[in-house]
């Protein structure tokens, strides 16, 4: 009888650009560091688990259009890895634009489609990708 693996999905993306290659090797379960990114104005932890949710919900609901390269290289503020933020860079700042929505764009509001978990995991998510280029013009 074989037994199961169970495989952990990483876009390519995350693993060169953010370093996550050490816990796609370890395995599920064995790599528990937190990660603690300090803006200056604000720190924010991340666990590998709340990593691999926002990781999830980032991908099913917001990758189509923050990912898109023909749609960034139209609407630049849609890049959501180069440290600038129209909206506020602050974690509740984040948390405020996903569950609300932007007016007037096509950001819509997702506080009726995702759990306040969830906006917490894919706001945090969105912080990590950003971490080390706050500031940068």
């Amino acid at each position: 009888m074989r037994g199961r693996v169970q495989r952990h999905k990483f876009s390519p993306f995350l693993i060169g650009a953010a370093g996550l290659l050490p816990w796609a090797l370890a395995g599920q379960g064995r790599a528990t560091q937190d990660i603690v990114m300090d803006s200056g104005e604000e720190k924010v932890t991340i666990t590998q688990d709340e990593l691999e949710k926002g990781q999830k919900v980032f991908e099913k609901e917001c990758v189509t259009c923050h990912m898109k390269t023909e749609l960034v290289a139209k609407n630049p503020t849609m890049d959501l890895t180069d440290g600038k933020w129209k909206h506020g860079g602050k974690l509740s700042q984040i948390e405020h634009t996903i569950r609300e929505g932007i007016p007037d764009t096509d950001m819509a509001p997702l506080k009726e489609k995702l759990l306040p978990r969830e906006i917490r995991y894919v706001a945090k998510y969105v912080v990590y990708l950003n971490y080390g280029k706050e500031g940068q013009k």
